[in-house]
């Protein structure tokens, strides 16, 4: 009778303590497996190899302990700021000697020489130096340019390099003679403005155009023409 009650106690305690609900320290998985891991309820995910090292079949419910070793981390996403996008690029010249550099300013061979004149500040202030031409040797440092009236900042200068301006070409062959005006990505401050056709060299970058009492935007980009 003895050997009898001490078993059913044993059974009993074997039922309370398996019929406990799922505590803390066991993870409940959805039906889903993707890229090799389970998506968990409280939204995590681990791998397969993290929570069931014999692997498991697609689709199949898991209820498993929680791994200690913790989920991947996702990689961190770089966000680029337009700012800093690219708007010249350096290139070794053997011709440049001491402190000095070069910044080029490469026109397309369309644009005439009324449109080709570029402004340069320095930092340290006083006159620009004006010139309607493509290249401009230079004492290292950082300068404003100005083309087409688009003022370009932080230009920099580098000793024995060649800075080359990124460059396209807008060209207006629109057969009215309405004025062609163009202006900055603000849509506000007006570059250039010109009767008939045009062929302008604007730096990279987004501007609007106002013709035939039409306002269009467009990007310029490296080498590239934009023909109305």
């Amino acid at each position: 009778m003895k050997r009898i009650l001490v078993v059913a106690m044993l059974v009993a305690e074997s039922f309370f303590v398996f019929g406990q609900p799922v505590s803390s320290s066991v993870i409940r998985f959805e039906n889903t497996l993707i890229d090799g891991g389970f998506t968990r309820a409280d939204g995590g995910r681990d791998l397969i190899s993290d929570v069931m090292p014999g692997g498991v079949t697609q689709g199949a419910a898991a209820c498993v302990t929680t791994s200690t070793q913790a989920p991947p981390a996702k990689a961190a996403k770089t966000t680029v700021n337009p700012s800093q996008e690219s708007r010249w690029e350096f290139k070794p010249s053997d011709d440049l000697k001491g402190a000095k550099g070069q910044l080029v300013v490469n026109f397309h061979d369309e644009v005439p020489m009324a449109h080709m004149l570029v402004k340069i500040y320095s930092k340290d202030g006083g006159e620009p130096l004006s010139d309607r031409k493509r290249r401009f040797d230079l004492l290292s440092g950082t300068y404003d340019v100005v083309i087409a009236g688009k003022r370009v900042t932080g230009v920099p200068i580098q000793s024995g390099q060649e800075t080359r301006l990124l460059m396209g070409m807008l060209r207006v062959v629109y057969t009215d003679m309405s004025r062609t005006e163009v202006y900055d990505s603000d849509k506000k401050a007006l570059l250039v403005k010109d009767h008939g056709t045009l062929r302008l060299g604007l730096p990279v970058g987004k501007y609007w155009v106002k013709l035939a009492g039409r306002m269009v935007e467009i990007e310029i980009k490296d080498g590239q023409v934009v023909e109305f």
